[in-house]
């Protein structure tokens, strides 16, 4: 008798854990997105090597799959392998993740490793640089002789970070780190100041340390000062304003030629103040954040080598004109497409039409000439080096002896929309018809650095109507500078109050 009351009691108590883990499970949300690594179709001869919404250094870096039969319940369980030496990250805004200051968030993963220790799992905040004082580009060699607040230079920046690895070899074993706070100190002021904490997102991060094989399986980031006992059920969703531009996507996934064509004013072709040099971002360099003299305007030579050399990427160095090329946000846009899809760097076109002061109403006159590749490549005129002609840089988009027109359209013009008064929506509409007209199948991106939504003439609403109602991707980011002005000193992200650094 005393055995079957016992057994009815562990029963019971089985019974009564389950349903607690379950309503943990349920009641916490996975804030990050793809924590199952589901795989992106590329163009690589070789799939199952970039997962969605994950970020790697390279191309090939992962390969995915189900782990080898190295965890359980193998039926669903989806698994990376990182390969030596190699790393995998997803970085997320706070306002993505739905996160404030005075919250704290927690990570969990499962690990198997060959080697003890290999497998880190790393969790941090990451930071809009701020230190005390100013500083001139003149003291190192450029010819820019004005002085700037110590904040905003390159990068962003990682805040103290949580790591934890295992001993464990031969077998599965879970990783928990616990209670990352979210804890912004800053003043909105064009002043920088060594002691604020400009906080805009939370980055979660997985490396290989060894020269051994090491997978990854079943991540979890949630809300709250301890890591899930079991995985949530639920997790962010995956974005979707890709499938407006299927054609585009189409193009990306199969390796097809591709044209961008770029529309804006200075934000949009990465001109600001100070300008978007490149910097020595080794938090061990006595030069740190120091801009790199090597790259100073006016030495395209130099520059080539640095990309070549020092940014690892040779592939570019003829597809560059100025640094600010690299880091404006179609530059970064167009080496995360070339990462991601494995994508031949020669067959992807960025045409830099954005031009400092420039409105949508005025750019129309020269559609024509950019759409038509009228301009030789120039740092100027459309963000490439001189020396190369188009045929040259991008032979596979010639081959059917035709000058190749706009596969895409990014809008932007940040803050001078305005410009075209009294009714401004009518020329964004002008263009996406002329562009329609002239180009069929054409598609596009609406990206803009609106300053003032919520003001009562922003053209944030507008752009999102005109957006709907041509089914345009329409890109928030008049929300985004909002939402992180709670964590972040505003003139951090744009040291001239409207031009945005290159870690924005």
């Amino acid at each position: 008798m005393k055995k079957v009351i016992l057994f009815l009691l562990s029963a019971v108590v089985c019974t009564l854990v389950t349903i607690v883990r379950a309503e943990e499970s349920e009641s916490k949300q996975n804030l990050l997105q793809n924590p199952e690594f589901q795989l992106r179709k590329t163009t690589g001869s070789e799939q199952g090597r970039s997962a969605l919404c994950w970020n790697t250094d390279r191309w090939g870096d992962v390969i995915g799959g189900n782990g080898e039969g190295k965890f359980r319940h193998q039926s669903t369980a989806k698994a990376v392998e990182l390969l030596p030496g190699k790393r995998i990250w997803q970085f997320s805004t706070l306002p993505e993740l739905g996160l404030k200051s005075g919250d704290a968030v927690s990570l969990s993963v499962n690990g198997y490793q060959e080697q003890s220790g290999a497998l880190k799992a790393r969790l941090c905040l990451m930071l809009i640089e701020s230190a005390d004082g100013q500083w001139s580009p003149t003291d190192f060699g450029m010819p820019d002789k004005r002085t700037f607040a110590r904040h905003g230079r390159g990068e962003l920046i990682r805040s103290p970070q949580k790591e934890t690895s295992s001993q464990e070899t031969g077998k599965e074993f879970g990783l928990q780190l616990n209670g990352l706070k979210i804890d912004p100190r800053f003043k909105e002021q064009r002043e920088s100041d060594a002691d604020f904490r400009n906080v805009v997102g939370v980055l979660v991060e997985f490396v290989n340390d060894s020269d051994k094989r090491v997978w990854v399986n079943s991540p979890a980031l949630v809300k709250g000062e301890t890591a899930a006992k079991t995985a949530p059920t639920t997790s962010r969703a995956l974005p979707d304003l890709y499938r407006q531009i299927p054609l585009t996507m189409q193009k990306l996934t199969t390796g097809k030629p591709i044209t961008i064509l770029t529309l804006g004013s200075s934000i949009d072709r990465g001109s600001a103040n100070p300008r978007l040099y490149f910097y020595d971002e080794d938090p061990a360099s006595p030069h740190y954040k120091e801009p790199l003299i090597e790259a100073r305007p006016g030495k395209p030579a130099a520059m080539k080598q640095l990309i070549a050399e020092r940014m690892g990427r040779p592939d570019l160095q003829d597809y560059v004109g100025w640094s600010q090329h690299y880091f404006m946000y179609t530059g970064r846009l167009r080496r995360e497409l070339l990462r991601k899809f494995d994508y031949p760097f020669d067959k992807m076109l960025l045409n830099v039409m954005a031009c400092d002061g420039s409105s949508i109403g005025e750019s129309h006159s020269g559609f024509k000439a950019y759409a038509e590749l009228e301009l030789p490549p120039n740092p100027n005129d459309n963000g490439h080096p001189t020396g190369k002609s188009w045929q040259e840089l991008y032979p596979s988009l010639f081959e059917n002896g035709k000058k190749p027109g706009p596969d895409l359209v990014i809008f932007g013009h940040g803050h001078n929309e305005h410009i075209d008064r009294p009714d401004e929506i009518a020329a964004y509409e002008g263009a996406i018809r002329w562009f329609q007209r002239h180009y069929p199948g054409v598609e596009f991106v609406s990206c803009m650095w609106i300053r003032d939504k919520g003001q009562p003439n922003s053209m944030t609403e507008p752009m999102q109507k005109l957006c709907a109602y041509y089914e345009i991707p329409f890109v928030d980011l008049g929300q985004l500078i909002i939402d992180l002005k709670a964590t972040t000193n505003y003139y951090a992200m744009a040291p001239d109050g409207g031009h945005p650094a290159a870690g924005s």
